[in-house]
């Protein structure tokens, strides 16, 4: 009887995703994102400490997997908050920040950082 009712919830759910249109989706997206507020200088999104991990974990990726070593994160700026989740199950729970910024590089492009 469970394999049945199982077999039954798996068809439903099968069902439901095929239904839904492929889309491009962020994490940032998966809940509506709030108004995008300028991060203030001791905001967690704009810390020094996360912002130059950022530019070192890129210029890791851009040189051992894409093999450009000369591609390289020049500045970030225009750093926002976008949407804050707390925790919903303490102490467990994970709070969550996401945050925009722009990045230009060093081959004269700008990104979007996420």
């Amino acid at each position: 009887m469970s394999s049945r009712i199982s077999s039954v919830i798996r068809g439903v759910l099968a069902a439901a995703l095929l239904s839904v249109p492929a889309t491009v989706v962020n994490a940032a997206d998966l809940i509506a994102p709030g108004p995008y507020v300028a991060a203030q200088p001791d905001s967690f999104c704009a810390r020094n400490g996360y912002l130059r991990s950022i530019e070192r974990r890129f210029g890791i990726q851009a040189r051992e997997v894409h093999h450009r070593p000369e591609l390289s994160i020049v500045a970030i700026s225009d750093i926002r908050e976008n949407r804050y989740e707390p925790a919903m199950v303490k102490p467990m729970g994970i709070d969550r920040l996401y945050c925009k910024a722009t990045a230009a590089m060093s081959d004269g492009h700008t990104r979007t950082l996420w």
